[in-house]
């Protein structure tokens, strides 16, 4: 940690150590060996569960039953099964069990037939973790030691619920699966057994802030869409895993006689079996499909697609003129100027810095001259501080996340100690709505828009960078069971805020972290990346695996995020960059300015930066 004056740096050195592995999620490789014992050894596997027949009735496009682990005397291990069949081809499959399970489904689609049909056969691997109560005696043969009890990286986990959950997916026919977004990889997933070419690890989502972020990995990022796609010509596949906890999914590549397919291994820490199904000849077939069930992405606003000038940070009102005015002077058109974190009071959100800032009003009107937006930074974690109306009254409402002792919890982010809104309950989205109005967020105007920021719940001394997952939401559900879910509470809050604000204008708003439904109402980038070659190159796979999943309107930090581009690779990293449906360059406080007015023309020495 670094002080500069009144204005505190946290400068966190970011390692892959402070993040786990499946290895270190009890649930996961648990789960993880069961399927290597199930698949990978051969050894022959019967499974306790079956589906009772006397239980079983279809009515209105609804299948109904019961599956009981056991013989008849395990009458107290009962799940409900409801599989629904849609009219827009879809199917879902629920299994609501508040202590989350483990199964196998098969996948087929036969286009050659001109029929759509589920050829869905549940196979013998389908293992519960079922509640136990602590203590009971239940499955002693088990090892209990990460049941209700983990520690990591010096943090411990109460986990009060106990165990947990998962289900396995094949692809029959398939051999190259796409999506699960956010990951630094390929496009086609790449298996997870260690053989050469492949992953060591399972890919995994669990949003989280993650810098300098390593490449041709599964390692989990700022989003998650648990949404898989296959293809194949003449037929496409997609599974949704509605789930917002921790998940882990391992590919397995199998190949017969006649064909290819692709395993899948899904595991998730919380929640039921919630699984939708789409199949179609094309991959607009089950995007139409998909769209109908989370949402399509809302038309960009003109200047929203238009070329997006940031970095952390322009310093002062001053400074943001200077810049337009220079943008004009070498006629480079710019639709949109940014604001990073030092635009603020001592970092206290809807407040402007007395001194850089002393008429942000006047500022946005002379944008509006220009038809320029600006975007400032908000993010959740409110600084702790009597006096602060924000923090006043964040504190008072009980709008706020609160510890596992149903205290309001306390951590450390920009401001410092910090408190979080809680956008799951509603009273803190309807007070968020009024804190955005214009007699309250004194200086904002109808051209001011939001990147809504560490959606991730940056935490910097928590566990993994992130609030502890006992931690307690609205409705007293734990962190864990809604982790991938938070950002988009946010936004979902924002967007309102803003069209309530303005009604004649549409919001925009930018995220890092993301969940399946935030591409109704926002566009995401892909985070702190590099001034790297590889960067560059990686930039293209991500973005596209986002509109496999749904979520088009994408980008990367032209330039590079950390590090100082050679102009060489700024200027291609803009010609790539215009095609980003999301065109924004970003730097580093700490980074050289390179505005693109500060690179000169090609000459007989080559490009430079001008002095």
């Amino acid at each position: 940690m670094m002080q500069n004056q009144s204005v505190r740096y946290y400068i966190v050195a970011v390692t892959h150590e402070d993040f786990k592995t499946c290895a270190h999620s009890g649930f996961c490789k648990r789960n993880r060996d069961l399927a290597d014992e199930a698949f990978v050894t051969g050894k022959s596997w019967s499974s306790p569960y079956a589906l009772i027949p006397d239980t079983l009735t279809f009515d209105g496009g609804i299948l109904s039953g019961v599956v009981r682990k056991g013989d008849v005397s395990d009458e107290h291990i009962q799940l409900p099964i409801v599989m629904s069949f849609y009219d827009s081809g879809a199917a879902r499959v629920v299994i609501d069990e508040e202590k989350r399970m483990q199964g196998l489904i098969e996948l087929r689609h036969d286009s050659k037939a001109n029929e759509k049909r589920y050829d869905e056969a549940w196979k013998s691997l389908l293992n519960l973790e079922h509640w136990i109560p602590k203590g009971s005696g239940e499955d002693s043969n088990e090892d209990e030691s990460t049941w209700w009890e983990k520690t990591f990286a010096k943090f411990t986990d109460s986990k009060p619920r106990g165990p947990k959950s998962a289900m396995d997916i094949k692809f029959t026919g398939y051999s190259h699966v796409f999506g699960i977004p956010e990951h630094a990889d390929k496009i086609s997933l790449r298996e997870t057994r260690g053989d050469p070419g492949n992953h060591e690890e399972t890919y995994r989502l669990y949003n989280s802030d993650v810098f300098e972020y390593k490449l041709n990995s599964p390692m989990s990022l700022y989003g998650a869409i648990p949404y898989m796609q296959a293809h194949r010509v003449d037929s496409t596949v997609g599974v949704f895993w509605l789930n917002a906890a921790e998940t882990w999914i391992d590919i397995v590549k199998q190949h017969d006689s006649n064909d290819k397919h692709t395993s899948t291994h899904w595991i998730s820490e919380s929640g039921r079996i919630d699984l939708f199904i789409f199949l179609g000849d094309k991959p607009k077939d089950i995007g139409q499909t998909y769209g109908r069930l989370n949402g399509y992405p809302q038309l960009p606003q003109q200047f929203a697609i238009g070329y997006h000038q940031c970095r952390w940070n322009y310093m002062s009102d001053e400074d943001v003129m200077t810049v337009g005015a220079t943008f004009d002077k070498h006629q480079i058109p710019y639709d949109t100027i940014w604001l990073d974190i030092e635009y603020m009071d001592e970092r206290k959100y809807f407040t402007w810095d007395p001194l850089r800032f002393p008429n942000p009003k006047d500022m946005q009107k002379q944008l509006m001259e220009s038809e320029r937006k600006l975007v400032v930074l908000m993010d959740s974690h409110i600084k702790k501080e009597s006096g602060y109306f924000v923090s006043d009254e964040l504190r008072s409402k009980a709008l706020a996340v609160l510890n596992k002792d149903n205290k309001i919890y306390d951590g450390s982010c920009w401001p410092g100690l910090s408190n979080w809104i809680d956008a799951f309950n509603p009273a803190a989205a309807a007070w968020l709505n009024t804190l955005h109005k214009y007699d309250r967020y004194e200086g904002s105007c109808s051209n001011l828009f939001i990147e809504n920021d560490m959606g991730e719940q940056p935490v910097f001394h928590g566990p993994e960078l992130t609030m502890p997952r006992d931690n307690i939401h609205h409705g007293n559900w734990e962190h864990r069971d809604v982790h991938n879910l938070n950002g988009l509470t946010i936004i979902n809050a924002t967007f309102q805020a803003l069209l309530d604000r303005e009604a004649n204008t549409r919001p925009f708003i930018l995220t890092r972290s993301f969940y399946s439904g935030s591409q109704r109402l926002t566009a995401m980038w892909t985070g702190d990346n590099q001034a790297k070659w590889e960067h560059l190159a990686i930039s293209l796979p991500m973005i596209l695996t986002n509109g496999i999943a749904g979520f088009p309107f994408a980008g990367a930090d032209v330039g590079g995020f950390f590090d100082d581009p050679d102009v060489h690779l700024l200027t291609r990293w803009y010609q790539a960059g215009i095609w980003y449906p999301f065109f924004r360059a970003h730097a580093h406080l700490d980074r050289k300015r390179r505005e693109p007015y500060l690179i000169q023309e090609p000459g007989p020495g080559g490009m430079a930066f001008t002095h």
